[in-house]
């Protein structure tokens, strides 16, 4: 969510459960700084106005990462974000209802991903589970052309 530097927890041979949470890696490894930034940034660094998908798996650090493309989110100028969601973010103190707050107040809907296709997220029934799962967030202006998965 801002751009500097980093400390990273890296698993032998850069293992799937690298990340930047302290204590959220399965197996010893390095920790090693880093340089971070934010997708904003990026985005303007390379002039786009919009982009179609974002695709964010950072082991408990994907809200930090959609805290750093809230202006592009603010503009709805993503068309859908994916993220992942999982026990990393309890020790990244990160909820699930703090991305669904944030997307939604920017006219996203938010969607549980499963075998079936897109379910709209029930927070108020499952409440934060840190469990993995894949959810899906879509603009305003996408959801007609991806209405038959939606369920």
């Amino acid at each position: 969510d801002a751009a500097g530097e980093a400390v990273f927890h890296e698993e032998p041979n850069a293992g799937e459960t690298s990340t930047l949470v302290a204590g959220a890696v399965r197996a010893p490894g390095i920790t090693r700084a880093v340089r971070v930034t934010t997708i904003d940034d990026e985005v303007a660094a390379r002039g786009w106005t919009n982009v179609d998908l974002i695709k964010i798996d950072a082991e408990g650090y994907d809200l930090h990462v959609m805290r750093g493309m809230v202006r592009l989110v603010q503009r709805q100028a993503v068309g859908i974000i994916q993220f992942e969601y999982n026990s990393s973010w309890k020790a990244a103190c990160s909820l699930l209802s703090e991305a669904i707050s944030l997307l939604q107040k920017h006219n996203y809907q938010v969607f549980f991903m499963s075998n079936e296709g897109l379910r709209r997220a029930n927070y108020a029934r499952f409440g934060e589970y840190f469990s993995f799962s894949n959810y899906v967030a879509i603009a305003a202006d996408r959801l007609e052309g991806l209405k038959d998965i939606l369920r």
